[in-house]
């Protein structure tokens, strides 16, 4: 059995706007990079099809164990210092922002998640909305 870990990630999510990813590259890290997709890619006119799907992510560290108030506060530590790039970001491509909480279970261990009033304010001052997950793998 592994041990329990948890991280954290800001998405930014547009159905209205592609995405040029060297705008998000250029100003934070991102994690995990979705291309935009309109439309089914085999359709002719598929860059002017009306659906569309951009997202970027930003990931924290990774707890080495079910402790995770460290990983959190490092991570908002990088948010704050990109708090204007993120806010110009989210103001250009029409973004909705979710801040994630992932708990991988692997042990009996509970894992510790908290986030303070500054941290909470942040979120409020970004106009992210905070979404908790977790997955039992016990």
């Amino acid at each position: 059995m592994g041990n329990t870990n948890l991280y954290c990630t800001l998405t930014f999510r547009s159905d209205t706007e592609k995405f040029n990813l060297n705008d998000f590259e250029s100003k934070i890290q991102l994690y995990k990079k979705k291309s935009w997709i309109i439309g089914d890619l085999q359709h002719p006119d598929y860059e002017e099809s009306a659906r569309v799907d951009s997202s970027a992510v930003i990931k924290s560290n990774t707890s080495y164990n079910y402790d995770g108030t460290e990983v959190i506060s490092d991570f908002f530590e990088y948010l704050k210092f990109k708090k204007e790039d993120i806010i110009e970001l989210k103001k250009i491509y029409k973004a909705i922002l979710h801040f994630d909480v992932i708990v991988n279970l692997e042990s009996n261990d509970s894992p510790v998640v908290s986030l303070n009033d500054d941290q909470l304010l942040f979120l409020t001052e970004i106009g992210a909305s905070l979404n908790y997950s977790v997955y039992d793998y016990k």
